[in-house]
């Protein structure tokens, strides 16, 4: 059979240019309100929902932070994830090349869905830090001590068997599809929403630590992109995460040292 190497090369360039798009679209959302922040304009329409300043939080806000963190999710997650879906639309288009775009687009979306399942938490999570009153209103933790306990969490997560087998079926996209193979429309989305489910397992930890670095700082969000990305398509990418999870550990010790 076809390596999978050979048959993302001769994927379709309407597909891999509408994934970008979709991606550049997703960060163009999440730069707007990070860069008006910046310019101080905290209090200014949706950026204010999106990041309240306390937490006694409307359904509003609750809304605007779910929606905030469902697109920084896709712009942060669909990155890594374009090899498996070029390769989905490759897998169809041989037997059924008229429903080939349609079923990439579903599958697509079935994989955002499962990150917005993931989007709860995360709002759920904002809300009990700021209840705590360790997140400041840029999104950054004020206590060394929490950030110190997401560090480590993350790090020691990064070096377990369950974050190895999630990885395993992110970096193999012709395994994945051939174990998780569904016909049909339905198929489509059940596949995405599995393959999302998946890479939830892999990268949970890592997008926690938003909170540590900011959830409206660019640069600590291209940086956790580029390490999910690498972790998912680069050679050497098992190795990339067990050397993040030390360094992550060693990061949780500064942040104790800062504390006492």
């Amino acid at each position: 059979m076809e390596r999978e190497g050979g048959i993302l090369r001769t994927s379709s360039p309407a597909t891999l240019a509408g994934l970008l798009a979709a991606i550049m679209v997703a960060w163009g959302l999440v730069m707007w309100p990070a860069m008006t922040m910046h310019t101080g304009s905290m209090h200014s329409g949706l950026v204010h929902l999106m990041m309240p300043g306390t937490a006694v939080w409307t359904p509003t806000n609750v809304a605007a932070v779910f929606a905030m963190w469902s697109v920084m999710m896709a712009a942060m997650m669909l990155p890594g994830a374009v090899p498996m879906v070029l390769l989905y639309r490759q897998l169809v288009a041989r037997r059924q090349p008229e429903v080939a775009r349609r079923r990439s687009i579903l599958f697509t979306s079935a994989y955002l869905v499962a990150w917005a399942g993931y989007s709860i938490a995360a709002t759920g999570m904002q809300w009990g830090l700021q209840a705590g009153l360790v997140l400041s209103p840029m999104g950054v933790l004020t206590s060394p001590w929490v950030a110190a306990t997401l560090l480590l969490t993350a790090g020691v997560y990064q070096l377990t068997g369950f974050k190895d087998a999630c990885l395993t079926k992110c970096r193999s996209p012709f395994g994945f599809l051939m174990s998780a193979w569904r016909d049909g429309d339905r198929g489509a989305m059940l596949m995405g929403l599995k393959h999302g489910s998946w890479c939830i397992g892999c990268c949970w930890a890592l997008m926690v630590l938003a909170f540590v670095g900011g959830t409206m700082n660019l640069a600590w969000m291209a940086l956790l992109t580029l390490l999910v990305t690498a972790e998912k398509v680069a050679p050497f990418g098992a190795t990339i995460s067990r050397f993040t999870g030390i360094l992550l550990i060693g990061g949780a010790a500064y942040f104790v040292l800062l504390a006492v």
